[in-house]
């Protein structure tokens, strides 16, 4: 399972590697910085068209604040394609406020995550989410 991270901050990119890692979560990871490279990357168009570079998305985290195309856009341009709509979307946010986390809801996300203050926290979410998401749940073939 290749798990796509959608995230801007470089600084929080390293952070949930390393969240990521720490909860025992070892799947391939990518990251885009922005929207309009999340969907570059989910049509493997421009510096994303090498499969073997990067591989399909599995499972996507998305940040809704991101330069150029931000989280929400990206979001309903995933779930209003037939061939990306399978993929889950889990958002990543540190944003709690309710019309957010509706908005998401209503464009289909699979989850909506607020993100912990403290990296130990990060690691816990992660790991529960790891052993739902990544050891419980079946997921379609991919092409």
């Amino acid at each position: 399972m290749t798990i796509l991270i959608a995230e801007d901050n470089e600084d929080e990119q390293l952070i949930a590697r390393r969240a990521l890692r720490s909860a025992g979560v070892e799947n391939p990871l990518y990251f885009v910085s922005n929207g309009q490279e999340l969907m570059d990357y989910l049509y493997q168009r421009g510096d994303f068209s090498d499969p073997q570079k990067h591989p399909k998305a599995s499972l996507i985290f998305l940040d809704l604040n991101m330069p150029l195309m931000d989280g929400h856009e990206a979001l309903a341009l995933i779930k209003a394609d037939k061939h990306l709509r399978q993929i889950p979307v889990v958002v990543l946010s540190t944003s709690d406020n309710e019309k957010d986390i509706e908005r998401c809801y209503q464009s289909c996300v699979n989850a909506y995550l607020v993100k912990p203050s403290s990296f130990e926290e990060l690691t816990r979410t992660f790991r529960a989410f790891s052993q739902f998401w990544i050891e419980c749940v079946s997921y379609p073939e991919t092409d």
